[in-house]
């Protein structure tokens, strides 16, 4: 009977593992290491093999309880993570409807915050939104997020944390996080009067009080600072209304996108569309080689565009989408980029549906710049590095905020006695 129940259970497990692989190798939009491993895969009779051996095995002589799931849910697990890649998930099917939650309605709405995963598998926080629930728990960037609801994060996939950090009106969710070696916790509670907003905006002037104007002129020195939280559906528009507005037509922009960790391909593209003139923007590419133009897509601007001077401030905590936007002003010689080295994650994930209440998460493409190429890895270098005291630059009062204000000497504005700054270019015409 054992023997039966045996052979019964390892070819409804090849059968499950079969299934698996040809989903996994039908993809040929994957990137270029997960192709080589599904290619290796199908084409090795040994690791099939081996696999039937480790199963008998254990099903024989293992002093212990196994079932199919476990077991098929443990080596998915094993696969994606032997892929290196810290942002690839396998959702497994107790966390689906935490998955479907994220998807719908995502931490930045309901929470506010944006995190990725750490080396050791936690939640890193990129960004706080202001007015959120994350932000009146006293959340920061750079907080390391290690259980929720009593369970550790490191135990579970990235999507599937963050899934159980989307908040609803009648469930909260406790949390505990890391400081500089100091553990913290709180409960986070959903507040109906929260909208987490990516884009937000004001005027820097010389009519401020605080500001005059560099060169000493009596002129009045106008600039107008964007500060982009994330990309998503929203931000083209809001983006394109401020800009639009009667009172700032010619101003000099400053658009922040420091602590700004990413988001949507278009609105990523839609948003740089309102800047630039017609021409490619960038490429999204499926292997390894971006020369191949069968596996390369480019998305392109319109002739339309806002011609004013422009200066992008990034941090350590730029990427992706974030990275993409900051070289597309440099490509089109646009402005001036100012901050520190950018975070260089030029990797796209796509989120795949494995039809039985399972998911993957993979990296299956990857940006690449017409000038530049791929920034993956060594991200962007600044046209003027200025260093910040903080990556939580919006506790900081203006006057110590160094990088907005090297931004805004930039164009000619200048915080009461600050000295001049010999390392950044001359005040551009408007």
């Amino acid at each position: 009977m054992k023997n039966t129940f045996l052979r019964i259970s390892t070819v409804v497990f090849v059968a499950i593992i079969s299934a698996f692989l040809g989903l996994i190798i039908s993809y040929n939009y994957l990137n270029s290491k997960f192709i080589s491993t599904g290619n290796n895969i199908q084409n090795n009779q040994e690791f099939i093999t081996k696999i039937l051996k480790v199963d008998e095995l254990m099903k024989n002589r293992f002093f212990g309880s196994l079932t199919d799931a476990t077991v098929i849910d443990g080596m998915i697990d094993g696969y994606i993570k032997s892929t290196g890649d810290l942002f690839a998930s396998y959702i497994h099917k107790s966390d689906y409807k935490n998955y479907l939650k994220y998807a719908t309605d995502g931490t930045v709405n309901t929470v506010g915050i944006i995190a990725s995963p750490d080396k050791d598998g936690n939640l890193s926080v990129k960004t706080v939104l202001s007015g959120s629930p994350a932000y009146k728990a006293k959340l920061q960037t750079g907080d390391v997020i290690t259980e929720i609801n009593g369970s550790s994060v490191n135990k579970m996939s990235y999507l599937a944390a963050l899934g159980k950090l989307v908040l609803s009106a009648d469930a909260t969710v406790d949390i505990t996080w890391l400081r500089n070696g100091m553990s913290f916790s709180a409960t986070l509670e959903f507040n109906s009067d929260y909208s987490g907003k990516s884009v937000v905006y004001g005027i820097f002037s010389s009519e401020n009080s605080n500001f005059v104007n560099a060169d000493s002129s009596e002129d009045i020195k106008r600039v107008l600072y964007v500060s982009i939280k994330y990309f998503d559906a929203t931000t083209p528009d809001m983006l394109l209304e401020i800009v639009s507005k009667e009172s700032v037509a010619g101003l000099p922009i400053i658009i922040d996108l420091r602590n700004n960790f990413g988001g949507d391909i278009d609105s990523l593209q839609k948003s740089a569309d309102i800047f630039v003139p017609a021409g490619i923007l960038f490429n999204v590419v499926t292997t390894a080689e971006p020369a191949n133009d069968d596996n390369s897509t480019p998305y392109y601007s319109d002739q339309n565009e806002v011609s004013v001077p422009i200066a992008v401030l990034v941090n350590e905590n730029t990427a992706k989408e974030a990275e993409v936007f900051a070289l597309i002003i440099k490509e089109y010689e646009k402005g001036s980029i100012i901050g520190t080295k950018t975070a260089g994650i030029a990797s796209i994930q796509s989120l795949i549906d494995l039809g039985d209440e399972t998911a993957l998460c993979i990296t299956t493409r990857c940006y690449s710049l017409p000038k530049n190429g791929s920034f993956s890895e060594a991200g962007i270098t600044p046209t003027y590095e200025v260093a910040s005291s903080s990556v939580n630059f919006e506790k900081l009062a203006t006057k110590d905020d160094a990088q907005l204000l090297a931004a805004l000497l930039n164009f000619g504005l200048k915080y009461e006695e600050q000295p001049a700054d010999p390392n950044l270019p001359e005040v551009p015409t408007t």
